[in-house]
């Protein structure tokens, strides 16, 4: 992806990140920001914020389905991170060395996802 496509990723998702690491905040019961860009070999961090533990785990988040008409899809956890943020200012980091478009979500709570895309 180039730097419009990342550009315009970043814009469709939400404030985010550009370059270098990049840092990102659980606030609330969301990812802030929701989109993040680094480059290839720098760390990612994630700082739990809230009260309640969370993860950031990498793969498809699930899909909410709409009663009675579709059904819910499990979320899909790919393998590449799992990072557990048990309590208030814990923190962890991932390093992705290959460019590309990473998804995440938190399995503990559904709704929370975001994005990193490395570059």
């Amino acid at each position: 992806m180039n730097i419009w496509g990342n550009l315009a990723l970043c814009l469709t998702l939400g404030a985010c990140t550009t370059g270098g690491p990049a840092a990102v905040r659980i606030e609330r019961f969301a990812f802030r920001p929701s989109a993040v860009h680094a480059t290839s070999g720098n760390p990612v961090t994630f700082t739990n914020r809230d009260g309640a533990a969370h993860t950031a785990t990498s793969g498809v988040p699930e899909v909410q389905g709409v009663p009675g008409v579709t059904d819910t899809v499990p979320a899909r956890p790919d393998g590449r991170f799992d990072l557990a943020l048990p309590a208030r200012d814990a923190s962890a980091s991932v390093t992705l060395d290959e460019t590309g478009t990473y998804p995440y979500f938190c399995s503990i709570h559904a709704g929370m996802s975001g994005t990193i895309v490395i570059g």
